[in-house]
């Protein structure tokens, strides 16, 4: 496998992230900027981990699902 092999699979990590904040945003409500929260903190780091087993989107490699959560 060489670098290029991986490059996909990069790429789906990213807008799984990418969707996930952005889904984290919105449920932290409109005066709390993830900018401005501390390293850490659990609201956070619960609806970031919530919402990333909660994003479907079809990936470059796969259709990406997580199934119970996991």
């Amino acid at each position: 496998m060489n670098d290029s092999d991986y490059k996909g699979f990069a790429y789906d990590a990213a807008w799984l992230v990418a969707l996930a904040l952005n889904r984290t945003a919105e449920d932290l409500g409109p005066n709390i900027y993830l900018d401005s929260l501390p390293f850490g903190d659990k609201n956070f780091s619960d609806s970031i981990k919530r919402n990333l087993l909660l994003t479907e989107f079809q990936g470059m490699t796969v259709s990406r699902t997580f199934k119970s959560g996991k």
